[in-house]
């Protein structure tokens, strides 16, 4: 039976901008595959190497805020069109790039131009689908952006075989390109200004506030900065340069770093269920949380080698722990009323994306501190890493442990 009008309609409102989500993705995640040609070909070291990685989350992080301001006021098709052409411009400027302050404003022009393009999807999803079915579509749209991680792994490794690492970011900017006009051409028509604005940016930062300081959101955004923040170290900075460092070739690595990340993707779907089948909001969080502070505390004691045969399991039980995001956010639901809800979602996915930044640059730093360059690094200039991402998992762990009940249902309300 064919699809109706309607149905094909809608495939492509929200698979076309996907398209552009999901290459925004292969952007954040990119700099891992391409970090020895960098170190190379501007004699820089992995602290340099780490500030790029970081600079897109950080940008991306504060660029949240104003931006998604910007799709209620102006629409999503507008801004979708400014984000694609700013990482269209970044994109070929790191390809081009002479010197390393170009590519830190490449990686910069790239995250602002990424921030609000989660936001505006959902503007357009909101806007075409009954609200019951929302989830449902949310959930199909997250899943295109995981795509996108998985393919800045192995395929983005590949395509840097065959093009070099500057040939490979223009084919990036072309696929950009392409995808952002044939989304102005699909996204021609729809609604510019959608229902139910946000309102100043006095009630913006009053929304924030209040959700920020909710009981229990402080330390649940605390907990999904460390888990994001170790997810991102490994899956868009230093998994792949650790791997190498074992003496796998960049091929065998971004292949392994490939399962991580489908192990990654799963694992969104795995924990949603979760709570149901314990029958608990807080046990799934703590034994996430201890099991990957556990798994992070093998390479910190030395006790896993990249590329020995314990790495496929560890990668693939890794990716599987860090990406509790669907746990946490379902606790920040439970603790907001209901016109606070997006003010928390939002809050938390800024501080914990520009966590990740900040997490990215100090395990470059940390690294960089051992002083080889990429070609000669041993698996001991990543311990001090491992270890602090165990020690920020453990800590956040625990005191989620004591974070306060969410109030039963209907608690509270009016």
């Amino acid at each position: 039976m064919s699809a109706t009008p309607a149905a094909q309609r809608l495939a492509w409102l929200i698979g076309v901008p996907g398209l552009v989500y999901l290459l925004s993705q292969v952007l954040r995640n990119s700099v891992a595959v391409v970090e020895r040609d960098l170190e190379a070909d501007f004699s820089i070291g992995a602290a340099a190497v780490g500030s790029l990685s970081g600079a897109l989350f950080l940008a991306y992080a504060v660029a949240q805020v104003p931006l998604g301001v910007a799709v209620d006021r102006l629409g999503p098709r507008r801004v979708l069109g400014l984000g694609a052409v700013l990482m269209v411009a970044g994109t070929l400027l790191f390809a081009v790039a002479q010197a390393p302050w170009e590519l830190l404003a490449a990686r910069i022009l790239m995250g602002v131009g990424a921030g609000p393009v989660f936001a505006a999807i959902m503007s357009l999803v909101a806007g075409a689908v009954p609200a019951q079915r929302f989830a449902e579509y949310s959930g199909r749209v997250t899943g295109i952006g995981r795509t996108g991680v998985i393919l800045a792994a192995a395929p983005l490794a590949a395509l840097v075989a065959l093009a070099d690492w500057r040939g490979a970011f223009v084919t990036l900017a072309v696929l950009m390109g392409v995808s952002g006009f044939a989304m102005m051409r699909v996204l021609r028509g729809t609604r510019t200004t959608p229902v139910g604005a946000v309102g100043d940016w006095a009630t913006v930062r009053s929304g924030l506030r209040q959700a920020l300081v909710a009981p229990g959101i402080p330390r649940l955004i605390a907990f999904q900065t460390a888990v994001t923040g170790t997810a991102f170290t490994l899956l868009a900075g230093w998994g792949v340069p650790w791997l190498r460092s074992g003496g796998l070739s960049l091929a065998h690595a971004s292949a392994a770093m490939t399962l991580c990340a489908l192990a990654y993707a799963l694992g969104a779907l795995v924990w949603g269920g979760v709570p149901r089948w314990l029958g608990s909001e807080r046990m799934p969080n703590l034994i996430g949380g201890a099991a990957l502070a556990l798994l992070l505390a093998l390479p910190a004691l030395g006790w896993l080698e990249p590329g020995g045969p314990a790495m496929w399991a560890w990668l693939a039980a890794f990716g599987l722990a860090s990406a509790m995001y669907p746990l946490v956010l379902d606790r920040v639901r439970r603790r907001l009323p209901p016109e606070l809800i997006v003010r928390g979602v939002t809050m938390l996915g800024v501080i914990s994306i520009g966590g990740s930044g900040l997490l990215l640059a100090i395990a470059g730093t940390l690294i960089h501190h051992h002083g080889a360059m990429a070609a000669t690094r041993t698996p001991e200039a990543f311990v001090s890493t491992f270890a602090l991402l165990a020690v920020l998992v453990a800590v956040t762990t625990v005191a989620l442990a004591f974070a306060p009940r969410a109030p039963a249902p209907g608690a509270g309300q009016g």
